[in-house]
């Protein structure tokens, strides 16, 4: 960590490439070799010293299907990370600039080469925890690269509001959502999401508000992929391999590289040689478009961002996060789960402050709206989604019929006591029986009203001594 130098002296932001919940990310160059980097500015409120030692062991990992970290500066409450600069892009860019899912063979390669990137983590026992296209970059050779993980990860955890629930919900394993130990086969399952998410485009459930999204995977978690026919058997297998619910299930990464679809990936590699070569005219196109949008809006002062802290109250979430980029989810624990308020209220205040936010209307080359999705579907697509919708509807009522049975209960144990006090028969010495004609009779028996009398009483008699009898 560089906390005495100027990173504005080494280096000079060229334009910004990517902005999350929490960070941007700009294309950078090397004031003296004129070397190409990625320059991401994470705004701090928070000390960070206890992230040197993270930091080190990023700077450590070397890999070739890992993104490198290369320097990391402090300035004016900033972090800077410079990493390898990767031309091309996500996976999930280069799929809307090609306006199409991708191809199983192209799908194998970049699966091949992630895994080997997740392997090299897990042996260094580190979790990656957001996998997804997003966050697989390619550089201009077609080379697979994984990034934001490690430190970007400890810098959302450590920074955040204490209590703060992290994640991007749609790439999230169910033991993650409920909140479960975990370990880094969380990685497993998120990377069988991201399979799904390169061949149809989406990931499940991404037609939802991810918020209900966490209750559709955590009660009817996907099992595949959502046509199985069109794949093949070994693509089928991989995929369902990674989407096993028991964890001690799921296999780990050197077990899936021993997998045929992958094995198969290795033999592909050269297709993302290609595939970049054809669409490389195509992404630089894109650029220069997306910059001469930006004409027009000065480049915000590194001074003037939001800390991350402040982002991470869902009061204050970020216009430009949409379904389109599928951008890391940020809640307050105690949004989430309040005290005395029940979970159908809870979800629709949340849902209310999130549409509240939703100003812009961002266009995406899908329209990911539930009645658009609905008009697309067959017969059984639709039977199917009704059935997955009132499964998670009778989750949430058996929930809030759990919070109150509780309290409903003891409330009525406390009235039956007090009425059987009220009924409780007189204990005498004695028992008697009394049967309900002769109650009936008395009940209805008149009592005479009785006159007192003054009487008097009579005198004693004279005293009268009587001697002692001889005997």
């Amino acid at each position: 960590m560089n906390w005495n130098h100027d990173p504005e002296e080494e280096y000079e932001l060229l334009e910004i490439i990517g902005e999350g919940a929490y960070a941007k990310v700009y294309k950078g160059r090397h004031k003296e070799d004129n070397q190409i980097v990625a320059i991401k500015i994470i705004p701090m409120v928070d000390e960070v010293e206890n992230l040197v030692q993270e930091i080190k062991i990023l700077k450590d990992c070397q890999h070739v299907n890992i993104v490198q970290f290369l320097k990391s500066y402090y300035k004016d409450n900033n972090l800077w990370l410079i990493m390898e600069y990767c031309a091309v892009g996500s996976v999930l860019g280069l799929m809307e600039v090609m306006e199409r899912g991708l191809s199983q063979e192209e799908i194998s390669a970049i699966m091949y080469s992630t895994l080997l990137g997740i392997e090299y983590l897990h042996q260094n026992k580190k979790i990656h925890r957001d996998i997804k296209a997003g966050n697989i970059l390619l550089d201009h050779k077609g080379q697979v690269k994984l990034a934001d993980f490690g430190v970007a990860a400890q810098l959302t955890y450590s920074c955040a509001d204490k209590g703060t629930f992290i994640g991007t919900p749609f790439w999230m394993s169910p033991e993650v959502i409920s909140k479960s130990r975990y370990n880094q086969l969380t990685d497993i399952w998120s990377l069988g999401v991201t399979a799904i998410e390169l061949a149809e485009g989406t990931p499940p459930y991404s037609h939802i508000h991810p918020v209900r999204a966490m209750f559709a995977i955590k009660s009817n978690p996907p099992v595949g992929l959502t046509k199985p026919e069109l794949w093949s058997k070994e693509f089928n297998q991989f995929v369902k391999a990674c989407l096993r619910v028991e964890v001690n299930e799921r296999p780990a990464a050197s077990q899936l590289l021993q997998y045929t679809f992958i094995k198969q990936g290795k033999q592909h590699l050269k297709k993302l040689f290609n595939l970049v070569e054809l669409y490389s005219q195509k992404i630089e196109e894109v650029r220069l478009n997306k910059l001469k949008k930006n004409n027009n809006i000065l480049l915000q002062s590194i001074k003037d961002q939001t800390p991350l802290t402040i982002i991470s109250n869902c009061e204050e979430i970020d216009d430009d996060i949409s379904q389109a980029d599928f951008g890391t989810l940020v809640i307050k624990d105690q949004m989430i789960q309040p005290k005395d308020e029940p979970d159908f209220l809870k979800w629709n205040k949340l849902d209310q402050q999130i549409n509240d936010h939703s100003k812009k209307k961002i266009e995406h080359s899908k329209d990911l709206s539930l009645e658009a999705l609905i008009i697309n579907m067959n017969l059984e697509e639709k039977k199917k989604l009704k059935i997955q919708i009132e499964a998670q509807m009778n989750e949430e009522l058996e929930l809030i019929k759990k919070k109150y049975n509780s309290k409903l209960d003891l409330l009525n144990f406390k009235i039956k006591e007090e009425e059987d006090k009220k009924k409780q028969p007189l204990n005498l010495p004695f028992s008697f029986q009394v049967s309900q004609e002769v109650l009936q009779q008395l009940a209805n028996v008149k009592t005479p009203l009785i006159k007192s009398q003054q009487v008097k009483s009579p005198k004693p008699p004279p005293f009268e001594f009587i001697p002692k009898q001889k005997l």
